[in-house]
């Protein structure tokens, strides 16, 4: 039958008497009805075989068969056994219509019958027909859908990428998914003999008993929570549960379903997390400059390290304040502001200055600020600064600035020229105001080699195995005498005086006394040719003897 859907109204009547056949044929055609008309049972036996109809009316006094016998006859036919046959006869007696309903007949009709009796039998039983096609239609869809839902759960339910089970609501599993199984090393089988309270660590059950009875009371609709299950080989798994509660057509709690998903590389992860902000937490203590971190755009503390005494802010004194209230004035703040700007712009990734900052009392002091630029996907998001108190520093740079300048002037009546030489380069780092006797400027020597200063290579390399010679030996000084040149380019003779400072056994810095020797010289040149004069005078004097 096409989709169980009533395509026809096609009706066999079945009635020995051609009189009583014609009229409800053609009673039931000018309704719009199908009529196959049977005169002998044979006949209509073979027809409805052939070709069920929707409906049957059937007179059962009939030769070689009555209506009942063709009654059971169909109702024993898988093909015709679902069809309704309404009995048309001139039998009142009881028991007659008992043994028609018996045969399986639905209704009967009275002979002589009445027209409106008739349509209307055959209306009601159609129509019941129909809702009887209807309904078996929608239940054989319904198990359909059923069994696709089902099929579709089995695969969804055993298939899934997390453990799923459904637990009774005293703990015990009913059904376990293989991933489930996988999870806590379990079988099928063996998990059906256990309840969660069996492999539920004893630290996390209470937590999960208060969940499950808040879910019985309606108290709440489910729940989620790590927790630890005990794996069958006795080793912990972290996992993540969620549960929630089904309920059957009485509203009464029917199980419980827990969908388990392994949360161990997580945990691990944030085990490792934890222990590394519990050493940087640590290791940030014990460093006696103040770190914090800042968030960018906004310039907003986020962290700071507790050994903020720098400052001599508490830590959290500071956390979602700004990094402003630490400069003495706001052009400092907004000059080291532009100075981060411009390093975040330039795609740097630290930055070193050096600023005024005021501490809590307000007192003012010099600090230096290492700044490291911290991006996520090229935009600056934080900056982790580092804030080292240099007042000491500061201090020792302003004695050894004034220690300079009194050296300086100190020297600056020693009429030869002083020079401080950076080793093992022979760079030049320190002059006195003497310096003049080579002609140049002090800054014009800072930073230049020595070997600009000697009148040949050949002089310069010279003294170079002087000095080493000297190291070599033990030596503290060598004295020696050279030629240098002149700034204006003219070579003069001069007496070089070196002492050696050592640091860690090495050479680090020469100090050079150069003093230009040119009048002694020429005074030497006079004496040694007054003496030959004196010797040639002798020899003119003794021979005129």
């Amino acid at each position: 039958m096409k989709d169980k859907e009533i395509l026809s109204k096609d009706i066999l009547i079945v009635d020995d008497e051609v009189s009583n056949l014609k009229l409800l044929t053609q009673l039931l055609a000018q309704q719009g009805y199908q009529v196959r008309p049977a005169e002998r049972p044979q006949l209509a036996i073979d027809s409805a075989l052939a070709h069920p109809p929707i409906l049957i009316l059937l007179d059962v006094k009939m030769p070689e068969m009555d209506g009942f016998e063709v009654c059971k006859f169909l109702k024993n036919d898988e093909r015709t056994r679902d069809i309704p046959i309404i009995f048309i006869s001139a039998l009142q007696d009881v028991q007659d219509r008992v043994q028609g309903f018996e045969a399986g007949g639905v209704d009967f009709i009275s002979k002589p019958f009445q027209e409106e009796e008739v349509l209307a039998r055959v209306d009601t039983h159609l129509n019941l027909r129909n809702l009887q096609l209807n309904l078996e239609q929608i239940i054989d869809e319904r198990t359909a859908q059923a069994i696709e839902s089902e099929t579709r759960f089995r695969a969804t339910f055993e298939q899934a990428a997390v453990g799923v089970a459904h637990v009774s609501t005293e703990g015990n599993f009913l059904r376990v998914n293989t991933k489930f199984c996988q999870i806590v090393g379990y079988s099928e089988d063996e998990m059906l003999e256990l309840s969660f309270q069996d492999i539920t660590h004893p630290d996390d059950l209470a937590d999960d008993l208060v969940f499950v009875g808040q879910l019985l009371n309606g108290g709440r609709e489910n729940y989620s929570m790590d927790k630890r299950y005990y794996r069958k080989d006795g080793s912990i798994i972290w996992i993540n549960l969620t549960v929630s509660l089904l309920f059957d057509r009485e509203g009464q709690a029917k199980f419980m379903v827990s969908v388990v998903k392994d949360i161990s590389d997580r945990k691990q992860a944030e085990e490792a997390l934890r222990q590394s902000y519990y050493f940087q937490r640590h290791l940030f203590q014990t460093v006696p400059d103040a770190v914090f971190s800042i968030r960018m755009p906004e310039r907003i503390i986020e962290w700071a390290n507790d050994s903020y005494g720098v400052l001599g802010y508490e830590s959290n004194e500071l956390i979602e304040g700004t990094s402003e209230q630490f400069y003495s004035n706001s052009k400092d703040y907004q000059a080291v502001g532009a100075l981060v700007q411009d390093a975040i712009n330039a795609g740097q990734k630290t930055l070193r200055t050096e600023s005024l900052l005021c501490r809590e009392n307000g007192e003012v002091f010099p600090a230096e600020i290492n700044l490291s630029i911290f991006r996520v996907k090229g935009e600056a998001v934080s900056v982790t600064s580092l804030v080292r108190d240099i007042s000491e520093r500061k201090q020792a740079e302003e004695s050894l600035r004034t220690n300079r300048d009194f050296l300086k002037h100190l020297t600056s009546a020693v009429p030869d020229a002083i020079f401080s030489i950076k080793m093992p380069e022979r760079i030049i780092n320190w002059v006195n105001d003497s310096f003049d006797v080579l002609g140049y400027e002090d800054e014009e020597c800072i930073g230049r080699s020595t070997k600009d200063f000697f009148a040949s290579p050949e002089e310069y390399d010279m003294v170079g195995d002087l000095h080493r010679d000297a190291i070599r030996n033990g030596e503290k000084m060598i004295r020696s005498e050279v030629m240098v040149h002149h700034k204006d380019g003219s070579t003069f003779p001069a007496e070089l005086t070196a002492s050696f400072f050592k640091k860690n056994k090495k050479v680090s810095q020469v100090t050079a006394f150069v003093r230009d020797i040119s009048d002694r010289k020429q005074a030497e040149n006079h004496l040694k040719q007054s003496i030959e004069d004196i010797k040639e005078l002798q020899k003119q004097l003794q021979a005129e003897s």
